[in-house]
């Protein structure tokens, strides 16, 4: 349009000099590579650069973009066709009107090789990813550009195949999932053109483009596998470091019995809750064993004085056995110590006093020969003096006490 307000009326009615107006413009003819042209009101080639020979007066009235441009009397871009200055290539045709006293003098336009080296050939190298790409097709579905050329010009997208093509016809704008001509699922987006009716769209395989997703996807599995294992680990790690000390207290405490002095304290220094409960189960510990060795000391002074005794003494069970028996008791009766254990009050005792031993026994079971003052340590053992008998032959003629 710019170069279109710099051209004269007499380099319109003159073809020589309007060929080189068309080869003078150097930018367009980069950018146009597939010609310039002037066009006559009734549709003749005036010029058109690069010159080709026998070309000039050569009627393009037939043409669409002839026929829309002197329509709409606005510039044009066309839909694609087959040129004859370049034969066979596809082509779009870019036309604008120019005017003298109201009147149509000529036709300037500039014509895209689809197959050559421009702008829009550029476009179908867009890359999105690996493998996206953009491409242009025009509402009668014809594709204008596109990485395969061997589909431009083609109309090679049946209806129903790809759902978001179909509805960008329509009149749909926008981002979603398809599935393209070849069947291949993809992300698809589309946009409407101001100028024309053409659209620009892209599209981007599915596979392709969620593989980072798939592959965060793997990393955070695997991040969150490995950091619940450490997480266990050291869960595992804090039970053992928290319940290591309180399953060796275990074991300890069910070893006592096997154990004797300093070997049954807990040897474990700590200065938590469990240190404080360490402290005072060997404080206890230690208490128990000064009871144990005072109750040792005294049953060895009771042994002692026992053992030694003048007289014969027994310590009779509720059961009426006997639950101690001393050596003169033994030598009194004539048996051993060993045998007076396993025998009864009434195999030992003299018949004169059997009655009132077993009377007393009754007493102290029902607690009668109790003082008050020891009525809290019951029960307690009777005492008495009787006489015992012989159950020796031998011994038949001695005096029994």
């Amino acid at each position: 349009m710019a170069a279109a307000a710099n051209i004269t009326l007499e380099e319109l009615r003159d073809s020589h000099k309007a060929q080189r107006f068309l080869d003078n413009r150097y930018s367009l003819l980069a950018l146009f590579d597939n010609a310039l042209f002037v066009f006559s009101p009734e549709g003749k080639i005036v010029a058109e650069s690069p010159y080709l020979e026998h070309r000039r007066g050569r009627d393009i009235s037939f043409r669409d973009y002839f026929k829309d441009t002197v329509a709409r009397g606005k510039p044009v871009i066309s839909s694609p066709y087959l040129s004859t200055h370049n034969p066979g290539h596809p082509c779009v045709m870019l036309t604008v009107p120019i005017y003298s006293n109201g009147k149509l003098a000529a036709i300037f336009g500039g014509s895209f090789d689809l197959l050559g080296q421009n702008f829009l050939e550029d476009l179908s190298h867009t890359r999105i990813g690996k493998t996206g790409y953009v491409y242009l097709f025009d509402n009668h579905r014809t594709i204008i550009a596109h990485p395969e050329k061997n589909r431009i010009m083609h109309r090679d997208v049946p209806v129903g195949i790809n759902r978001l093509f179909d509805e960008s016809i329509a009149g749909f704008e926008g981002s979603g999932e398809t599935r393209n001509s070849r069947r291949i699922e993809t992300l698809s987006s589309f946009k409407h053109l101001k100028t024309t009716d053409w659209i620009l769209a892209a599209s981007y395989p599915i596979v392709e483009a969620y593989a980072p997703l798939k592959t965060n996807r793997i990393y955070f599995i695997t991040v969150m596998v490995v950091g619940t294992a450490v997480t266990l680990l050291f869960v595992w790690f804090l039970m053992q470091r928290l319940t290591s000390p309180l399953s060796l207290i275990t074991r300890h405490v069910k070893a006592i019995p096997d154990k004797s002095g300093l070997h049954n304290l807990i040897n474990l220094e700590r200065k938590d809750e469990l240190g404080t409960l360490i402290n005072a189960f060997n404080s206890m510990i230690l208490s128990l064993d000064q009871h144990q060795n005072a109750l040792r000391e005294s049953e060895s002074n009771f042994r002692a004085l026992a053992d030694n005794a003048n007289d014969g003494l027994q310590i009779i069970t509720d059961s009426s056995h006997l639950a101690y028996v001393n050596k003169r008791a033994a030598e009194i009766v004539g048996y051993s110590v060993e045998e007076m254990l396993l025998t009864t009050i009434e195999t030992i005792i003299h018949p004169d006093h059997l009655q009132m031993i077993i009377e007393r026994k009754a007493k102290t079971d029902a607690g009668e020969f109790v003082p008050s003052s020891l009525k809290s340590c019951w029960p307690i053992g009777m005492v008495a003096v009787f006489r015992l008998k012989s159950q020796r032959p031998e011994q038949s003629g001695r005096e029994n006490r």
